[in-house]
């Protein structure tokens, strides 16, 4: 028990230390050295043990499962670790343009697919956007200079409350629908979009199999698609013309060892406090 705590603690130094930004060292790079994996080979040795020694029967399930739990999330890192696969990928939004592979992180090879990946439609949905209000100066020989006077935020019904300035009609920012990109007031002051913030992008993504399978996904920000060991995130977008979306794909074959892994663990866990529970009731 004295040695896992003393590896725990080790461990826990090295991600300390590891947090600390080092001139000509990558990010990150001490959490793959050498060092760092024999530690938590170390520490899944150590639960191991202590799985061994503990006496066995029901009493000790809760025990067993939340140390071999970490011994299973370790397994699971190192697996991925050793194994992983992650690279990007930007796709064209055609129903038509169908891959069956993706490039390496360096692009100087591809990795095969066993199915078809193609993007069909992309649909993004903004936060209302802000505007900035200017003032002209006098005019010179050139042109007309602005001032910068604040910036505003439409309302609920879509009018721009300018405050002491006036206030702009809901009719008048979004005649068609759309907000306007500028408007003169009737001063000569202007208006002027911002670049509007996504709330929210997806895309559609058919997946297809052997022979004629094909398999239609939604995928988002924050919702992955998971696909024959693959899992596609949704990264980014062409945000001037909306021809392609960028997608992160990623395999790791720990994955799995890990979340089951946390699931023992966290079982595990519940066991223990309820095992304690019941028996200082009972005493």
């Amino acid at each position: 028990m004295s040695f896992g705590l003393f590896i725990l603690a080790l461990i826990v130094l090295h991600l300390l230390v590891g947090t600390v930004p080092t001139a000509g060292i990558a990010e990150g790079a001490a959490f793959r050295s050498p060092v760092f994996v024999a530690l938590l080979a170390l520490l899944a040795l150590s639960c191991v043990i202590c799985c061994v020694r503990r006496m066995r029967g029901w009493k000790a399930l809760g025990f067993h499962m939340t140390h071999l739990g970490v011994v299973c999330v370790l397994l699971g890192g190192l697996i991925g670790f050793l194994r992983e696969t992650k690279t990007n990928v930007a796709l064209p939004i055609a129903g038509r343009h169908s891959i069956r592979e993706l490039p390496t992180p360096d692009r100087r090879s591809t990795i095969p697919l066993d199915f078809g990946l193609t993007v069909e439609k992309f649909e993004v949905e903004f936060y209302d956007p802000n505007y900035d209000l200017y003032a002209p100066e006098a005019d010179t020989e050139s042109e007309t200079d602005y001032v910068f006077k604040g910036t505003f935020r439409p309302a609920p019904d879509g009018s721009v409350d300018l405050g002491e300035f006036g206030r702009v009609p809901a009719d008048v920012m979004k005649p068609s629908g759309e907000w306007i990109k500028q408007h003169v007031l009737p001063n000569g002051w202007l208006l002027d979009r911002q670049e509007a913030t996504p709330r929210h992008f997806g895309a559609q993504m058919v997946l297809t199999g052997p022979g004629k399978n094909v398999a239609k996904r939604t995928l988002a920000v924050n919702r992955p698609v998971s696909h024959a060991g693959w899992r596609f995130y949704l990264m980014d977008y062409d945000k001037r013309h909306r021809r392609y979306v960028v997608l992160k794909a990623r395999r790791d074959p720990g994955r799995l060892f890990a979340l089951g892994g946390m699931v023992a663990m966290m079982i595990g866990t519940a066991l223990l406090c309820f095992g304690r529970k019941g028996r200082r009731g009972a005493a």
